[in-house]
């Protein structure tokens, strides 16, 4: 409350002084532009299955010389994944596998170390993805019969005849000029949790992150989602170029309708479209883990890293490794709550435009992707988009370094529906940028820190340009200080290195274990599954 009072009472001294911009330079946030980041990765803690079945030993005997093809072996025992979980370990070796391996609610893949076990993809079919962990969604549909507002965790619905405390739910509604195309307008999303329920009202463990309205026909949808799946401490090769004129048409691990799941310590070299695909999915867990190189850096969708989409939300990525990508962290369509933290990417490439390291490995890649938050990240280039239409606001970018192209935020393409969206004032608004880096000088395109002069509410604290011979504060007079974290409120578990984990921002020669990590260490993964202590939102601070 103290610091709403006081960021009220700055921007009302600056209406009457008649210098209230579309860029703000307040030295606290207002309440709505917070997000409670707190609810992102994995509830509870990571449980270990006490049921194991070594692949190599009977009856599956699985070769692990990586001669013969070892996928339907495996398949085999991943079906036999019960109520109580399994845990499928792979010794040190490497199997060979040339079908997707479907994972069930429960399975866990654990090999004994990135260094020591392989898991060798040899996989030509178009659109099938090395791994997959796919739920699926009920055809009933629960109409909203009152409009339900952001931070509301109640709605009223038409019926709950089918749902239960505990079912994981798809909020919907058309999102009218937000959706860029007609492919994407049902993906006005959310995923929730249902706390309780009393006659058709149904509460849920999160705030709702945006309105949703009657007249937007939004509902509600049961999934029926896969749970607490993991993939541990193995390497992943993506051995097989797999495109449609042209285009990359699979992902290395594809989590689609997932509630609850993580991957860690795992490398992932080489891909195609991604190595990790996110979609219409909530609560994954992704750190430690070392993910590089790809097939392909053109258009369409290729060499991405971490690729969150449909809605997806609160996910949480973070002491991650990206290396020779094209985008390394990407959100779009809708995704919300997700928090990117202390990750680095190294060396971003593309071929489909020049120059070819001048691609954003920190993307908002618009359709309303809103409320995301990155920190703590050392990257290259930041770039909020617009390929695909107009981004969402209350994104925050607290504490990363760019040492290349710096930070673009860019205004609405010329095209028929970027045109329509100019129109109805929407656009790229409302974003925060406090206490980050821009370590190259800005000359030849690098060190920007660029916002378009239409947008609007975007606020900016104590951001530091690094020059030749001098550092400067953007805004000038403005100190980020007190802001060290949005999500952790303490060090990293992580976190063994010496400089502070908020130097970022205060220090430009602070670092983050990741980089240590892949410029000093033999094995560039981790495979802590309890990342972060004492979580905290600073929604109501």
């Amino acid at each position: 409350m103290k610091q709403k009072t006081l960021f009220l009472g700055l921007l009302f001294a600056l209406v009457l002084s008649g210098l209230c911009a579309p860029t703000m330079f307040s030295q606290s946030l207002p309440a709505h532009y917070l997000t409670d980041f707190s609810l992102a990765g994995y509830k509870g803690d990571i449980p270990t299955p006490q049921r194991v079945i070594d692949i190599t030993q009977p009856p599956f005997n699985a070769d692990n010389t990586g001669v013969f093809d070892c996928a339907e072996i495996i398949q085999r025992a991943i079906d036999q994944t019960g109520n109580e979980g399994l845990i499928i370990y792979f010794p040190k070796g490497t199997y060979l596998i040339k079908h997707t391996l479907r994972l069930l609610s429960g399975t866990v893949l654990k090999g004994a170390g990135s260094d020591q076990t392989t898991l060798y993809f040899d996989i030509t079919t178009p659109h099938e993805n090395l791994i997959d962990i796919k739920g699926s969604l009920e055809e009933s549909t629960f109409m909203l019969m009152a409009d339900a507002y952001r931070n509301d965790k109640q709605v009223v619905l038409s019926s709950v005849s089918g749902l239960n405390v505990g079912a994981t739910v798809l909020l919907r509604q058309d999102p009218g000029l937000f959706a860029s195309r007609d492919a994407v307008r049902e993906f006005y999303l959310q995923i929730v949790h249902i706390e309780e329920i009393n006659g058709n009202t149904v509460t849920f463990k999160e705030p709702l992150r945006t309105d949703f309205r009657v007249s937007n026909d939004a509902f509600a949808q049961k999934i029926n989602a896969k749970k607490n799946v993991g993939i541990e401490d193995l390497k992943i090769i993506c051995s097989q170029k797999v495109q449609v004129n042209g285009v990359p048409r699979n992902h290395n691990i594809a989590f689609l309708f997932a509630d609850n799941c993580w991957v860690i310590g795992v490398e992932s070299k080489w891909c195609n479209r991604s190595h990790i695909y996110i979609s219409r999915s909530t609560n994954i867990q992704v750190s430690g883990n070392y993910f590089h190189r790809a097939h392909g850096y053109g258009g369409g969708g290729s060499a991405y890293g971490i690729y969150l989409t449909d809605g997806s939300g609160q996910i949480l990525v973070a002491n991650n490794i990206f290396d020779s990508l094209r985008h390394a962290m990407l959100t779009q369509v809708f995704s919300s709550g997700n928090v990117f933290a202390y990750n680095y990417s190294s060396r971003v490439h593309r071929t489909d435009f020049l120059p070819a390291d001048r691609t954003g490995d920190l993307c908002v890649h618009g359709n309303r992707t809103h409320s995301n938050l990155f920190q703590g990240n050392i990257a290259n280039y930041l770039v909020i988009d617009n390929p695909h239409g107009a981004n969402g606001h209350r994104n925050i970018f607290l504490r990363n370094r760019l040492t290349t192209y710096g930070i673009i935020v860019e205004q609405q393409r010329n095209t028929e529906m970027g045109q329509r969206q100019r129109d109805a004032g929407i656009q790229n608004d409302s974003s925060v940028f406090i206490a980050n880096e821009i370590t190259h000088p800005a000359e030849n395109g690098y060190g920007r820190f660029s916002i378009f002069p239409e947008s609007r509410g975007n606020i900016r604290i104590g951001n530091v340009k690094q020059g030749e011979n001098n550092i400067t504060i953007n805004p000038d007079g403005t100190d980020a200080e007190k802001f060290r974290s949005f999500f952790n409120q303490s060090k990293p578990l992580f976190w063994d290195i010496a400089d502070n984990w908020y130097g970022i921002g205060s220090n430009t020669n602070a670092t983050i274990p990741a980089k240590v990590r892949f410029h000093n260490g033999a094995i560039k993964t981790d495979s802590r599954k309890r990342i972060f202590d004492n979580v905290e939102s600073m929604k109501n601070q």
